[in-house]
C-alpha cells in the first residue's frame, strides 16, 4: 500500500520493483530525463512545423518587431511583458542565427516548459512521495493543453506554469502546517515568511504581467487561501496572515494595470469578436469535459466521432472523482486515514471552477470578451490536473487499490491528452499557409516567378512555403521588370491594428488603382484568415516607378510652423479610445475615435498659460446630424462644449493650462455609433465617434 509521507518518507513498495526501476528513480534526475526523452521529441517536432504557424502567433511576432514604447503602452487585452521578452529573444536569435526563425521564437516557451518540469518533478515528489509525485508529474507535463501552449508563440505557457508552482507552494505550506502545527515558532516558519512568500509574489506578478488573465486566476487562489486561513482558527496568525498579505501584495503590485482598466475596457468591449466561442452553458461545460482533456481540438463533422470524444472526455473527469466519492461513502477509513490528498484535489478543482466561472460571468454580464473556451481557460489546466490525480490517488489509498488500478483510473485522461496532441499535429501539418496555397493556387505565380510579400518581418518564418518563388519585398515594386504584365502579391498579416504604416500605404496604392489597370483580391471571408492575395493586372510600370521613386512613405499633415505642440494620428493609442491606423487615397493617415471617450496626445510638453487648440477631422451624420462634443485637458477643471455638425470639421478650443503637462492629453467626449447599426450590410462593429486627421496648439 501507499503511504503519504507526513511524518517520514516511506517509499512505495513498487519503487523497488519493475515500475520503480523505470519511473520512480530514487535519485529523481533519471526519471526526469526519461520524461524529457519521451515528451521532448514530439514537442520539438511540433515546434518546427511551419504549417501550424497561425494568426495569433503572427500577431505576437509583429508585436515583437514594434518599438519598445509601443509595446509597453499597448492595449490591455494583450500581453505587454511577454512581447518585450519575445522581442529580446527574437533579437538574440537574429544575432546568433542558430535555428530557423519560427523554431527559435517557439523555443522560448519550450525552454519555459523544461524549467517548469524541473519544479514540478521534484516538487510533486517531495510533497506526495515518489510514486504519487511521479504520476502527477506525468499527468501535468504530458497534458494536451499544456503541450499546445508550450509550442505556440503566445503568452499562456509561462503564466500557467508560474501559477501552478504558486499552487504547489500553497500545498507545501498547508502540508507543513498540518505536520508541525503544534510546534513552537521555528526556523521553518521563519523561512516560510521570508523566503517562500517572496517567491510566490514574484511568480504571481510574472504570471499577471505576462497575461492579464493570470490576475483573475490569482484572485481565485487568493479566495481559496482565505477560506483555508479561516479554518485554522488560532494558528492563522502564524502562517495564514502572511499568506493573505502576500496574495494582496501581489495584486497591489499589479495595480498599474488595474488603474487603466476603465480606460481599456472600452476597447475590449467594443471589439467584434465573432471568432470567440459563445458564452453559453454548453461551452462552459465543454471547458472541463472537452478542451481541458483534449486541448483546443476543433469539433469534428462526424456526429459519431464527436459523441465518442465527449464520452471519453466526460469519463476522464468523472472517473477519478467518482472513485473518490465511492471510496469516501462505502469504504471505512483506516487507522491513519489522511484526507490531505483529497483536500488538495478539492482545493485545485474549486480554484479552477471559480476561475472559469469568473471568465464566464465577466463575459455574459459585463460584455468583457474574455471567455473563449479553447484558449483563455488554459491557464488553469495544470491545477485542474492536480485535482484529478489527487482524487484518484486518494481513492486508491482509501480503497487499498493496487498501483496499476490507480493508473487505470487516470488512463482515460492520459488517452485524451495524447489523442488530442496527435490529432492536433495531424491538423497542423495540413494548415497555415500550406492550406492557403493549396486552396488558392491560381492566385499564386508559377514556380520560379516573382512573388512580392509583405510584411517583410514575416518572410523568414515561411521558408518552406515560399521556397518555390523568387520572394521580393514591396520596396521593389518600383522596379518590376518591364516584361512582367501581372504582379502577384501576398499579404501575410491581416491584423489591421498592428499593420506597419508602409504596408497600409501599399494596400491603399493597390486598392486605388494607381499601380495597375485591374485588380484581383483573394481573401478568406467571412472567417478570419491571416493571408490575402493580390494580382495587379496590366501593371503600370512608369506610374509605379514615379510613385515609389523615393520609397513608400505617408504624406506629412499640414501643421503651421508657429504651432507650439502637435498631435498626429500615428501617435494616438488604442487603449486611449482610438481605432486602428488607416490611410486615405492621398496617403494621409487617420484614426477613428473608438468609444465615447478619446484622448488626443500632443507633443512636446506645455507650460501653464492660455492657448488655442485646433482639431482637424471629419464626422459622419451618426448617431445624429448634430452631436454635443466636450473637451478638457487631463487633470484640468475647465471644460469646453459645442454642438458639431456633420462633415469636415475644424474645431478651435480656447484652453487655460494651470500646470506643466509633460504629456498633454486632450479628452474628447461625445456619443458613439456602430456602422453595423446605421449602415446596411456593414460588418463593422466598432463604436466610432469622429475621424481624426491632425491637431496643433498655438
Amino acid at each position: 500500500m501507499m503511504e503519504i509521507n507526513n511524518a517520514g518518507r516511506k517509499e512505495h513498495p513498487r519503487e523497488r520493483g519493475f515500475f520503480g526501476q523505470f519511473v520512480c528513480f530514487r535519485g529523481g534526475w533519471k526519471g526526469l530525463l526519461l520524461l524529457w526523452a519521451v515528451l521532448l521529441p514530439f514537442k520539438i517536432m511540433r515546434a518546427r512545423e511551419e504549417n501550424s504557424f497561425w494568426v495569433d502567433e503572427i500577431y505576437s511576432v509583429m508585436m515583437a518587431h514594434k518599438p519598445v514604447s509601443e509595446i509597453v503602452y499597448y492595449d490591455a487585452q494583450h500581453d505587454n511583458l511577454y512581447f518585450l521578452v519575445l522581442k529580446i529573444w527574437i533579437g538574440i536569435g537574429n544575432h546568433l542565427s542558430l535555428f530557423p526563425r519560427l523554431f527559435w521564437a517557439r523555443l522560448l516557451n519550450l525552454l519555459m516548459w523544461m524549467i517548469f518540469s524541473i519544479f514540478v518533478w521534484f516538487g510533486c515528489r517531495n510533497l506526495l512521495g515518489n510514486f504519487q509525485g511521479t504520476l502527477l508529474s506525468w499527468a501535468v507535463l504530458s497534458g494536451s493543453m499544456a503541450a499546445h501552449i508550450t509550442k505556440e508563440i503566445r503568452s499562456y505557457a509561462t503564466p500557467s506554469f508560474a501559477l501552478f508552482v504558486c499552487f504547489m507552494i500553497i500545498v507545501l505550506i498547508w502540508k507543513r502546517v498540518q505536520e508541525r502545527g503544534d510546534e513552537p515558532k521555528s526556523s521553518f516558519r521563519s523561512r516560510i515568511k521570508k523566503g517562500v512568500w517572496i517567491v510566490y509574489i514574484l511568480l504571481a506578478l510574472v504570471a499577471s504581467c505576462f497575461n492579464f488573465l493570470g490576475a483573475l486566476l490569482l484572485c481565485s487562489m487568493t479566495l481559496a487561501w482565505f477560506f483555508l486561513g479561516i479554518q485554522r482558527k488560532k494558528k492563522i496568525f502564524s502562517v495564514f496572515y502572511p499568506g493573505m498579505i502576500a496574495h494582496i501584495l501581489a495584486l497591489i503590485l499589479f495595480l498599474p494595470w488595474l488603474l487603466l482598466v476603465r480606460e481599456r475596457l472600452a476597447g475590449i468591449q467594443s471589439q467584434n469578436r465573432l471568432w470567440m466561442t459563445p458564452c453559453t452553458l454548453a461551452n462552459f461545460l465543454r471547458v472541463f469535459f472537452f478542451w481541458f482533456p483534449y486541448g483546443p481540438l476543433p469539433v469534428f463533422q462526424s456526429m459519431s466521432v464527436d459523441a465518442l470524444l465527449y464520452v471519453a472526455g466526460i469519463i476522464s473527469v468523472l472517473l477519478p472523482w467518482g472513485c473518490a466519492l465511492w471510496g469516501g461513502i462505502y469504504t471505512k477509513p483506516g487507522e491513519k486515514d489522511d484526507s490531505f490528498l483529497l483536500k488538495t484535489g478539492l482545493l485545485a478543482s474549486v480554484i479552477c471552477i471559480y476561475y472559469i466561472l469568473l471568465l464566464f460571468l465577466l463575459d455574459s454580464l459585463f460584455g468583457i470578451k474574455i471567455f473563449h473556451g479553447p484558449r483563455y481557460p488554459s491557464l488553469a489546466v495544470p491545477i485542474w490536473t492536480w485535482g484529478l490525480v489527487a482524487a484518484a490517488l486518494w481513492a486508491g489509498k482509501r480503497m487499498k487499490l493496487h498501483w496499476i488500478l490507480i493508473v487505470l483510473i487516470l488512463a482515460p485522461w492520459f488517452l485524451c491528452s495524447f489523442g488530442g496532441q496527435f490529432w492536433m499535429q495531424d491538423i497542423e501539418t495540413r494548415g497555415g499557409l500550406y492550406q492557403w496555397k493549396t486552396d488558392n493556387i491560381r492566385f499564386f505565380p508559377d514556380n520560379g516567378s516573382d512573388l512580392y510579400v509583405f510584411p517583410s518581418e514575416l518572410i523568414d518564418y515561411f521558408p518552406e512555403n515560399l521556397k518555390d518563388y523568387k520572394v521580393k519585398t514591396t520596396d521593389e515594386l518600383g522596379s518590376v521588370p518591364p516584361q512582367v504584365r501581372d504582379v502577384f502579391l501576398l499579404d501575410l498579416n491581416n491584423w489591421k491594428e498592428i499593420r506597419p504604416v508602409r504596408d497600409e500605404m501599399i494596400m491603399k496604392l493597390i486598392s486605388s488603382g494607381r499601380l495597375s489597370y485591374g485588380l484581383v483580391i483573394k481573401e478568406y471571408s467571412p472567417k478570419f484568415s491571416p493571408f490575402r492575395n493580390y494580382i495587379l493586372l496590366d501593371y503600370r510600370h512608369e506610374d509605379a516607378r514615379k510613385i515609389l521613386a523615393d520609397g513608400i512613405r505617408a504624406s506629412f499633415p499640414q501643421i503651421p510652423p508657429y504651432a507650439l505642440a502637435m498631435a498626429l494620428p500615428e501617435d494616438q493609442k488604442i487603449y486611449e479610445g482610438w481605432s486602428v491606423l488607416e490611410m486615405g487615397k492621398d496617403n494621409r493617415i487617420y484614426r477613428w475615435g473608438n468609444g465615447e471617450i478619446s484622448k488626443i496626445r500632443f507633443h512636446p510638453s506645455l507650460e501653464p498659460g492660455k492657448y488655442v487648440v485646433h482639431i482637424i477631422g471629419y464626422r459622419n451624420p451618426y448617431p445624429a446630424k448634430h452631436v454635443l462634443m466636450k473637451f478638457n485637458f487631463h487633470d484640468e477643471k475647465d471644460e469646453f462644449s459645442l454642438f458639431q455638425d456633420k462633415g469636415y470639421l475644424h474645431i478651435r478650443i480656447p484652453v487655460r493650462i494651470t500646470r506643466t503637462h509633460t504629456l498633454p492629453r486632450l479628452i474628447v467626449r461625445q456619443d458613439s455609433w456602430r456602422p453595423s447599426e446605421y449602415i446596411e450590410g456593414s460588418p463593422d462593429g466598432r463604436n466610432l465617434t469622429f475621424l481624426f486627421l491632425r491637431g496643433w496648439i498655438e
